[in-house]
């Protein structure tokens, strides 16, 4: 099974029972998922078959929204909690820059958030007859884009906007055209050819604690900042990361070395199963020319607070793209029937 950026959603626990249970997890008692799910074939959203995800995110009220590619085009669609559509975009205008849609995000009311690899950003809200309509757009002036994430009024934009000069990793904006800070130091070695190499990762807005967690796809390193200073509040480490090794034969050529194995490993998620616990997913791939991640996608587990690493897990068979109102949000990829919506039950501790 190969496995794609992600998401599927998951009824979960009660409030209380996840409080009772946050000890327990907070000192290395693994997430448990149910047998029973229900699961969804994207393709009756598009094309079956050949429609994929590229991100989804989760949204108030059980609900999800899923940036959809198919050979019709990329469009934005929300699903009820049942797998069922609820609204549509059209198909994104390169018009507004959205050339290359690459992540999406959500705030607190709905509002969904599209980012372009190129820095665009547009947003658009949900009307009464079920469509999503365009409300506003920006560019970014970035040389590359990788994730985005919203919180308390903010968005967050992971990307380098110059790779001869280092520069923040991290821009955050809350309208049209201002930008309200710029924060982080880049990842890796400061060399012109490889600051989009390292600097692409995974971002993730806490809404709840205030914080931004950001991780390198290709580096162990995690970090995570106070979204409204900027301020870092801590950093930790993958452990036995499996890094792609990086050479530079001479000024003009970069040239990748794998391990002997030819596996190594990539980030692709970031979330939090409960309050003041920061988990990070990692994927394996076996070469330079494999299409993704295989499963079982590895999980470590921080203390939001502190960083400081509590366990990992490894039998989790997706990449967890958010976690709202006690439910996991994931998508699980397969070649022949396509991108598949998985609704997961969970518990903490091994159960209730």
């Amino acid at each position: 099974m190969l496995l794609t950026r992600t998401s599927g959603f998951v009824r979960g626990l009660s409030p209380l029972a996840m409080a009772l249970l946050a000890p327990n997890l907070a000192f290395g008692q693994p997430i448990t998922l149910s047998s029973a799910r229900n699961e969804i074939n994207v393709g009756r959203f598009g094309r079956p078959g050949q429609t994929s995800v590229l991100d989804a995110v989760a949204l108030p009220q059980g609900r999800s929204a899923l940036l959809l590619q198919s050979p019709m085009g990329v469009r934005v669609v929300i699903v009820s909690p049942q797998g069922d559509q609820i609204a549509t975009s059209p198909d994104l205008p390169s018009t507004i820059g959205l050339r290359l849609p690459k992540a999406i995000a959500a705030n607190e009311t709905g509002r969904v958030y599209v980012l372009d690899q190129q820095g665009a950003v547009a947003w658009f809200d949900a009307t009464r007859d079920n469509e999503l309509q365009l409300s506003g757009s920006r560019h970014l002036t970035l040389a590359a884009a990788s994730d985005i994430c919203a919180l308390r009024g903010r968005v967050f934009v992971l990307g380098v906007d110059n790779i001869w000069v280092p520069g923040p990793l991290i821009r955050a904006f809350s309208g049209v055209s201002d930008t309200i800070a710029s924060f982080g130091d880049q990842f890796g070695p400061r060399d012109a050819l490889l600051q989009t190499t390292y600097n692409s990762g995974q971002l993730y807005c806490d809404s709840a604690s205030g914080r931004v967690t950001v991780a390198s796809r290709l580096l162990p390193e995690v970090r995570t900042y106070n979204g409204f200073t900027g301020d870092l509040l801590w950093t930790a480490r993958l452990p036995n990361f499996r890094a792609l090794e990086v050479d530079r034969p001479d000024p003009r050529s970069v040239k990748y070395r794998l391990p002997a194995d030819s596996i190594w490993e990539e980030v692709v998620g970031i979330f939090s199963p409960q309050p003041g616990v920061v988990a990070v997913q990692r994927g394996q791939r076996r070469g330079l020319e494999s299409q993704g991640p295989s499963d079982p996608i590895k999980t470590d587990y921080f203390n939001g607070s502190r960083g400081t690493f509590k366990f990992s897990q490894s039998d989790l068979q997706g990449i967890i793209r958010d976690a709202r109102e006690g439910r996991l949000y994931m998508i699980m990829s397969r070649r022949i029937r396509g991108d598949v919506f998985a609704a997961v039950q969970y518990s903490l501790n091994g159960g209730r």
